[in-house]
């Protein structure tokens, strides 16, 4: 690592290496001596990832579980969603940042907000819905949004500040940023190490504690953090199913069988509800496996 890329100190320190990928890359991750904050080493070329993220990463549900893995991740997904109703105003304009098929952006709407998606990966078949481009090119004036919303996106970006900055211009003045990422400091990364199934080596490139993540939305602009969680009904049981048993993952089992069988799918969801208290006691101490963050511009969004 050259610089960090959150606070461009020179200098890093080894935290893992020989971090090995299904292809044989090897990578490592080094933490800022400063700041703290946790990188990939070497940073992959756009040709490498374009190798990892091949048709296969982007298999489609199969229609036999989708319904049912569907409804569950709904009943999931609730409690987040109480949360932004709790801070984004009834009708409130909300801008869902990574949006990929756009099922989050269709139950905002359905719940009375006027969402929209953006993602220049994205796979919804409905364009109003979801714009296939990149957050610096949203095709948006600034404070156009009540709310962004990034779950488990800003550790997939090279340039997180500048990305999160061009989030935060889209906001209006006490505009809500929520962002979701692993949480580095958890119970479950002390435990399983190289092995922790949130690392997704190569496709995560940066790695959050509560302190480097403060200080990211602090220097896009979002300085009031008005709540900040560390458990996700949606996330947190499956990482240490998966740590354990990451061929389970359904991206795994539908790269093998270009379907997730129904028994495997009940199986793998036994499995989440047996993590479950696990999960849930780590997150009371701070150290669950997900950091959720909910941060205000103070004076409206930098121009």
């Amino acid at each position: 690592m050259v610089q960090c890329r959150l606070c461009r100190h020179p200098r890093s320190a080894l935290l893992l290496d020989s971090l090995r990928t299904g292809q044989t890359d090897t990578f490592a991750l080094r933490r800022c001596r400063n700041c703290g904050f946790v990188t990939l080493d070497p940073l992959p070329s756009g040709e490498m990832l374009r190798r990892y993220y091949d048709d296969d990463y982007w298999l489609p549900t199969d229609p036999t579980t989708d319904g049912i893995m569907a409804r569950f991740l709904m009943l999931r997904m609730a409690p987040v969603l109480r949360e932004i109703k709790r801070l984004v105003p009834a009708g409130g304009r909300i801008l869902d940042w990574g949006a990929g098929d756009g099922r989050l952006v269709h139950w905002l709407n359905a719940d009375g907000f006027d969402a929209v998606g953006i993602d220049p990966y994205s796979r919804s078949a409905d364009n109003d819905a979801v714009i296939a481009a990149a957050i610096e090119n949203a095709p948006f004036p600034g404070g156009s949004f009540d709310a962004v919303l990034a779950f488990h996106l800003i550790e997939h970006l090279p340039d997180p500040v500048e990305a999160v900055r061009a989030a935060v211009r889209l906001l209006k003045p006490g505009g809500v940023l929520f962002a979701e990422v692993p949480n580095l400091e958890s119970l479950e990364f002390r435990i399983f190490r190289s092995r922790w199934q949130p690392l997704e080596i190569p496709y995560h490139l940066n790695h959050f504690t509560p302190d480097t993540m403060i200080r990211l939305m602090t220097d896009a602009g979002a300085d009031r953090i008005v709540h900040m969680s560390f458990f996700s009904h949606r996330v947190s049981p499956s990482t240490p199913v998966l740590s354990m048993a990451p061929g389970l993952a359904p991206k795994e089992i539908r790269r093998r069988h270009r379907r997730y069988p129904l028994p495997l799918s009940f199986g793998y969801l036994i499995c989440q509800l047996v993590a479950y208290p696990m999960a849930a006691a780590a997150a009371v101490f701070r150290k669950g496996a997900v950091l959720r963050v909910a941060a205000k511009t103070r004076s409206g969004p930098s121009r």
